[in-house]
């Protein structure tokens, strides 16, 4: 690791580029799915925005990985990321044409594929204590989506248009771009042989590497089934307001941010470690699943949407990972966990449109629940997963 790249003045750079590229995604993302099912009044125009843009994202990905390796860089795909998420965003200001909609985030979210893979690359490269840095990461993403969601739910409230949240929301992803215009390249020295699409396929073959990726595929899958409506289950289904789901995503966030911290500290311990961390995020979620099947009170669910339970996976993957993957291939790494993470999102997504087109009933909370049903399945089988592959991992 070149020693140059060492110091703190890139890193805190970083870190303003994704508070600011996670403003851009609270304001933009929060409300997208009560706002398409409120120009479209349908359920599985809903799961379309979020299916389509996911698979995307997966491949973009995968495409942007092996290019930051080839090529040694992680800035410029960082910078295209928020630049071109932010100029595809811009649209959701201008129309309503829900078909052209979904076109420009399909395109945004090929730019946005480079973000995290780009950024967990470039973390565990010049930082040696890694599950902390991604802790400190993700602790910066945290105050942009505490500012985002406090400001979306507050304004939404006052009877602002949602389009003037997503104007502001590209105005901030443009912004990301431009302070990462800052941050110094960081290359590493070694030559690689194999620098093919194939090294994807070498890295899933460490079993530590497959128990990680793949468990979080299906947790994710599980989780974003119930995500997918989650929104417009809260407010049209049980009667919670946008200013109650806004609280609570940054009451989320905050948490989140504290915990991830602390979690990355106690990951780079090697009397605790990585998996212990990644396992809480695995029973946690499983437990939330659960958790809604039982209640239907706004505050109790605005309180379960409050627990941070997204740590574990985001700190400690990236860290297992990168223990795990030659600096060379470091962005091909990122990637492969980013692809099964968002494969399990678009996954879900699927399921849930192809659930939602079947199910008879026009009922949120009917449709919820089967949802709840079918996630508590792909989670459980998440922890059993994840268990036998780390099952002799102590550090």
């Amino acid at each position: 690791m070149p020693e140059s790249f060492t110091g703190n003045k890139s890193f805190y750079i970083l870190l303003m580029s994704s508070a600011l590229w996670s403003l851009g995604i609270a304001l933009s993302w929060l409300f997208l799915g009560l706002y398409i099912y409120d120009i479209s009044e349908d359920i599985f125009t809903v799961t379309l925005f979020n299916f389509l843009p996911q698979i995307t994202w997966i491949i973009a990905s995968l495409i942007w990985g092996y290019f930051g390796d080839k090529f040694q860089l992680r800035k410029i795909p960082l910078i295209i990321a928020s630049i071109g998420y932010g100029i595809f965003l811009i649209p959701f200001w201008t129309t309503q044409d829900t078909l052209f909609l979904l076109a420009s985030y399909v395109l945004a979210n090929f730019f946005g594929g480079a973000h995290i893979v780009s950024i967990n690359a470039y973390i565990t490269l010049i930082r040696k204590k890694k599950a902390e840095s991604v802790g400190l990461n993700v602790g910066a993403n945290a105050v942009g989506w505490t500012i985002g969601t406090f400001s979306s739910g507050y304004f939404l409230s006052l009877g602002m248009s949602p389009r003037y949240l997503f104007l502001a929301a590209a105005i901030f992803f443009i912004l990301s771009g431009i302070v990462a215009m800052f941050l110094k390249e960081v290359k590493v020295s070694v030559i690689s042989r194999s620098m093919g699409i194939y090294e994807y396929l070498k890295l899933l073959k460490n079993r530590y590497i497959f128990a990680t990726v793949v468990s979080a595929f299906l947790q994710y899958t599980g989780l974003y089934i119930v995500l997918s409506i989650f929104v417009v289950y809260f407010v049209e289904g049980i009667g919670g307001s946008e200013v109650l789901y806004g609280i609570s995503s940054a009451g989320a966030s905050i948490l989140g941010g504290i915990i991830a911290y602390i979690f990355g500290k106690l990951a780079d311990k090697p009397e605790f470690g990585r998996a212990k961390i990644i396992m809480f995020s695995h029973i946690g979620y499983l437990l939330f699943i659960t958790a809604l099947i039982f209640t239907q009170d706004p505050i109790i669910v605005a309180i379960l949407w409050m627990l941070p339970l997204f740590a574990g996976i985001i700190v400690g993957a990236p860290a297992l990972i990168s223990d795990h993957t030659p600096e060379i291939n470091r962005s091909k790494g990122m990637a492969l966990f980013d692809a099964f993470q968002n494969l399990g999102i678009a996954t879900g997504y699927f399921l849930s449109s192809v659930t939602a087109w079947f199910i008879t009933t026009t009922s949120v909370v009917e449709i919820m629940r089967t949802f709840l049903n079918i996630a508590i399945v792909f989670s459980t089988a998440a922890i059993i997963i994840f268990l036998i592959g780390v099952s002799d991992l102590h550090s």
